[in-house]
């Protein structure tokens, strides 16, 4: 998935080469609260319908990062209730279309970003948690050379930390 817009200070030229033509799609902008989920979604070319809007309202006012079934749980809340394919299904068009991210954890874990610009992440593996990594961004400007004919579309960077792991090698 192509990353767009903002630049870290250390991948600047990197950084600037991958903006998308949709970039009207992307957040923090896409959600303007005086005009509301369903506006954003249609500048985006997606017909805001009921399921979506409240998928959209829970997700995309402010950065979150959420799996499809925390997703599912929260709007359940609310009747009527939205299937889980559904709640699938939406975050997979919302992803397509630059409004999330989708950030592969491995072991089949995804969590969708509302934050679309670039940064890094910290997976906390004893809460299963997603983060966004504050601080100064690693640098990336000095990336391997790309096989001729291809181009980058995006660097996703997870750090994993645990508690488990630091009391592992504090004691080894």
């Amino acid at each position: 998935m192509k990353k767009i817009g903002y630049t870290w200070p250390m991948i600047g030229k990197l950084a600037t080469s991958l903006q998308r033509p949709d970039a009207d799609c992307r957040h923090p902008e896409t959600v303007d609260p005086a005009r509301g989920v369903g506006e954003a979604l249609r500048r985006c070319g997606i017909v805001p319908t009921r399921q979506r809007k409240r998928i959209a309202a829970l997700l995309l006012p402010y950065p979150r990062h959420m799996t499809a079934n925390e997703v599912c749980r929260e709007v359940n809340w609310q009747s009527p209730p939205i299937s889980k394919a559904t709640v699938y299904n939406t975050l997979n068009l919302f992803a397509r279309k630059g409004l999330l991210s989708q950030v592969a954890i491995g072991r089949g874990r995804t969590f969708y970003d509302s934050n679309t610009a670039p940064h890094c992440h910290l997976y906390d593996e004893d809460t299963d948690s997603l983060t966004d990594f504050h601080g100064e961004q690693p640098p990336l400007e000095q990336l391997p050379p790309l096989p001729k004919g291809t181009a980058v579309c995006g660097v996703d960077m997870v750090v994993r930390i645990s508690r488990q792991c630091a009391k592992r090698k504090a004691h080894s």
